[in-house]
């Protein structure tokens, strides 16, 4: 039961469905984290597996919900341009 609960070792595709190769996924996983407004370096071992596991489960809900990874993180990636202070000052001036 505990290797149940216990999340995935960092980087760790097994779990995946349909994975693309290990550094695309890296750079994706990194993407996932940004569009939380979260970064890779300066975070713990922990919160990084927890956050990669969140990953895997969303990239295998993905092809049952009709999405693709790439356009999801794009789609996240604009939204979080479009809300930012920065380009709001831009619109209103």
């Amino acid at each position: 039961m505990d290797s149940e609960l216990a999340p995935w070792p960092l980087y760790d595709l097994s779990a995946a469905v349909q994975p693309d190769t290990p550094d695309t996924m890296r750079d994706h996983f990194r993407r996932f984290r940004a569009t939380r407004k979260k970064g890779i370096e300066d975070a713990g071992h922990e919160a990084l597996q927890r956050s990669w596991c969140a990953f895997i489960r969303r990239l295998n809900r993905m092809p049952h919900e009709g999405e693709s990874l790439p356009q999801w993180l794009a789609y996240q990636e604009e939204m979080l341009r479009y809300h930012s202070l920065s380009e709001l000052r831009w619109r209103i001036c």
